[in-house]
């Protein structure tokens, strides 16, 4: 029988539950296992006879003895919790590896520190370290690339689409725009890619038909395109809306027919279809 004595520290056994359970232990004979207990001497005086040695001792087996108890969850120590090593701050990364630093010369703890990197996948890191300590010169030489790297403006080159947008908002020529873009190629695309962004403008080309005496586009075909460029354009958005929403989208347009600049011997009208609202109707909502 067992029984955990209040302080946590011993643990009170009775010398049958103590018997039974080296009796279970495999690996042993019984008197290998005694051979460290007072039980040897009456275990050789039963002769090695289990029965004999538990009616001899019946009394006896049934006292307690005490052990020592050690639990099995280490202890917490008092004070704040320890930090990794990631965690710390620089003075503390310092304490810690100040007897490190101390006892290993500079080049044993970079070798050290570039294998450990390998070791770790991090093979780029590893050639830098290589690299950087190869010769006195070369960390300095790194670190101004650095340095002269993060001192630069980084430049956008514009998308066919923005730069077509400033084409057509300053009403540039063709010849105009090849000035500007031989002028500074890393930010304007060059013409070519102008038009094809133009022509992306424009609806399917079997819904255009253009004669000597009129030019005719489906009107669905050109409101479809509306629909889609505008889609794009708000993709981000769209793209959090639901299946049914997406399923549940109407453009709403305006179409106008303005004479004022009718001329004399011409009447010149201008026809503008534009898009007014994107919006989801669901059930009339």
């Amino acid at each position: 029988m067992e029984v955990e004595d209040s302080s946590e520290t011993v643990r009170k056994f009775t010398r049958r539950a103590l018997y039974d359970i080296l009796k279970e232990f495999k690996g042993k004979k019984m008197e290998e296992k005694f051979s460290l207990m007072e039980e040897k001497l009456k275990w050789t005086a039963s002769s090695y006879k289990d029965q004999r040695f538990l009616n001899n001792n019946e009394q006896w087996l049934t006292s307690s003895i005490k052990l020592p108890y050690w639990s099995a969850e280490p202890t917490q120590k008092p004070g704040r919790p320890t930090k990794t090593f990631e965690e710390s701050s620089d003075r503390s990364k310092r304490r810690k590896t100040k007897e490190l630093r101390e006892q290993l010369p500079v080049e044993e703890l970079t070798y050290a520190a570039g294998m450990s990197q390998r070791t770790s996948e991090n093979s780029d890191a590893s050639k830098l370290i290589k690299e950087m300590t190869s010769t006195p010169t070369r960390a300095t030489k790194f670190r101004k690339v650095i340095s002269s790297a993060d001192k630069q403006i980084v430049v956008r080159k514009h998308t066919p689409e923005e730069a077509l947008a400033i084409f057509v908002e300053g009403d540039f020529s063709r010849r105009q725009w090849e000035v500007i873009h031989g002028a500074n190629k890393s930010i304007y695309p060059c013409y070519s890619l102008l038009k094809k962004a133009k022509n992306q403008c424009y609806p399917n080309a079997q819904s255009i038909r253009v004669t000597e005496t009129c030019s005719e586009v489906e009107l669905q075909a050109l409101l479809d395109h509306t629909a889609l460029r505008l889609y794009k354009y708000v993709a981000e958005v769209i793209e959090t809306c639901s299946h049914e929403e997406k399923q549940n989208m109407v453009l709403i347009s305006k179409w106008g027919c303005d004479g004022a600049q009718q001329s004399q011997y011409k009447q010149k009208f201008e026809n503008n279809t534009v898009p007014l609202r994107l919006v989801i109707m669901i059930d009339g909502d």
